[in-house]
């Protein structure tokens, strides 16, 4: 009784064994895993030094979410008191660290941390669940390592989005609508740069899954209902204002693919070009394994079907708006990555199916892995050096080959040392607010502890070529709001003339703060200091 008792147990064992083989693939040794695991220690300590090198304001939208998050701190009530066109979700977080005692730097830098590696946990997950354990520790470290996850340290509303979208798709795939529902209600609720990811997502859903429409739509509604419902109870009564209508101009078509857009998007092409390669190389053994009966073979191949789909036409509808931004094409970097580990995986497995092969079969299986990976180290130098080209064309000036390296002297190029210098510097008021470029206007703010004039601390200068916001508005609410200083660099309001006037009509002789020769910030623009002039309340332009 004793031994016949012992036996299913035995067996059962061998069935996981198997069953757990099956899905991973070939078993990973310990070796293996220790390697693995130090290559993830070794990134994670990389990435926290970036952040650590990179620790100052730069000129980006950075301090832009810092000083609301500041002021919603102080006890702004969001959409009400302040306005601001970014989600609860890229807000409040902040206002509580702040509320914490974290200062306003520490708290955004905290959060993109924070998210970058739970991008990379998500990827790990998700390549091991859906195709094997290799896959997805591929996908996290290419994630981990690439140059765009050490450009992107900066708080901009991208992380949370990029991250709750690629998990959408994953939970998706795996055939659990609830959880992917409320993936995509965080990341509508987080930033816009998710939206259409989150719409192809729920268009799977609606066509090929009928039955998890309610499930899905559930958990995404709740989370929208949660966040948007608690923001309007907390008085956030301008949210559609603020919030969306101001973003409407962009579903309108247009060419999207502008010189600035094109700009950015080249060297980041040059930087990643063996992602492209690993996304190249999943389609084709998707291709292979698409005729194969096993369950591990069709998941793999479907998943990587799925992630072009929603990668190309994510590309193509971002291209197609009026005012196609960088971020919404890298919100699916995460994703891109994926397909690259799934596709160096598969080489990899290709490669070790060799040892069944006759010995002719092996060497050209090992001649051909050996030819990739010296064209895949070809492409990685020729596209870093083609990047630091590209950008000492623009800037006339030496970079690093390294794009990490490149990256932090790009933003010790533009470190923000000016705004510190405009606060303590006599031209600037002790009372009163100040407006100007948000850029700099917002590192200014953070800096003397004034506000920003009309709370306009978010205004972007497409809104108002697109007419969401007309220019006498503009100046009725800075005016109405006390304001005593512009800060401005020679474009924004001094290339408008209706914004000249009015500078020239209620403001004294700018005071110019120069970029340094060399060092930090020497790649800044000249900053202007408008001190108002005083006079009748409220002044106003005089149109041209």
């Amino acid at each position: 009784m004793g031994r016949s008792r012992r036996r299913p147990k035995g067996k059962r064992a061998t069935q996981i064994r198997s069953e757990s083989s099956t899905r991973s693939g070939s078993p990973i040794r310990r070796t293996q895993i220790f390697c693995l695991a130090l290559l993830f220690i070794a990134a994670v300590l990389a990435l926290v030094w970036d952040h650590r090198a990179g620790f100052f304001l730069s000129w980006t939208d950075e301090q832009i979410h810092l000083y609301v998050a500041h002021r919603m701190a102080e006890g702004a009530v969001l959409y009400r008191d302040i306005d601001s066109a970014r989600p609860p979700l890229a807000l409040f977080p902040l206002a509580w660290l702040l509320e914490a005692g974290f200062s306003p730097l520490l708290a955004g830098r905290a959060l993109v941390l924070v998210a970058q590696l739970a991008t990379g946990a998500l990827l790990f997950w998700g390549g091991w669940r859906l195709v094997t354990l290799r896959a997805g520790a591929i996908a996290a470290l290419l994630f981990l390592t690439s140059p765009e996850t050490f450009a992107r340290i900066h708080y901009t509303g991208i992380h949370f989005p990029a991250l709750a979208a690629s998990a959408a798709l994953l939970f998706f795939m795996r055939a659990e609508p609830f959880f992917a529902g409320l993936c995509v209600g965080f990341s509508v609720a987080s930033d816009q740069h998710g939206l259409i990811v989150c719409g192809i997502v729920a268009l799977l859903t609606v066509f090929s899954r009928p039955r998890d429409i309610f499930p899905f739509a559930t958990g995404a509604l709740a989370v929208l209902a949660v966040v948007f419902g608690g923001t309007w109870a907390l008085g956030g009564r301008h949210l559609w204002k603020d919030l969306i209508a101001l973003h409407l101009f962009h579903l309108r078509p247009g060419s999207g693919m502008n010189a600035t857009l094109w700009e950015l998007l080249k060297p980041w092409l040059y930087e990643h070009t063996y992602l492209f390669v690993g996304a190249t190389l999943s389609v084709v053994f998707a291709a292979a394994k698409g005729r194969e009966s096993s369950v591990q073979a069709a998941t793999a191949s479907r998943l990587v079907r799925v992630l072009l789909v929603v990668v190309g036409a994510h590309v193509i509808i971002v291209l197609a708006m009026t005012d196609a931004a960088f971020l919404y094409l890298v919100v699916v970097a995460p994703l891109l990555t994926l397909m690259a580990g799934i596709g160096f995986d598969a080489a990899i497995r290709w490669w070790q199916s060799r040892r069944g092969l006759p010995p002719s079969g092996a060497r050209r299986r090992s001649q051909v892995i050996t030819a990739g990976a010296a064209l895949i180290g070809a492409l990685i130098i020729g596209g870093w050096s083609a990047a630091r080209s590209d950008r000492e064309r623009l800037d006339d000036r030496p970079y690093s080959f390294w794009p990490y390296v490149r990256h932090i002297q790009l933003a010790q190029l533009q470190r923000l040392d000016v705004a510190r210098r405009v606060a303590t510097d006599p031209v600037m008021p002790t009372a009163g607010t100040i407006f100007g470029e948000p850029m700099i206007a917002t590192a200014v703010a953070l800096a003397t502890g004034l506000r920003v004039s009309g709370e306009m601390a978010d205004l972007n200068w497409s809104w108002i070529e697109a007419g969401a916001i007309t220019r006498e508005d503009v100046v009725r609410r800075i005016e109405r709001d006390n304001v005593s200083a512009v800060i401005t660099p020679p474009w924004f309001l001094l290339q408008d003339a209706y914004f000249r006037s009015y500078l020239a009509a209620c403001y004294m002789r700018p005071k110019i703060f120069s970029r340094p020769d060399d060092g930090p910030g020497s790649g800044l623009p000249d900053i202007a200091v408008f001190p108002h002039a005083g006079g009748g309340s409220p002044c106003r332009a005089f149109p041209p």
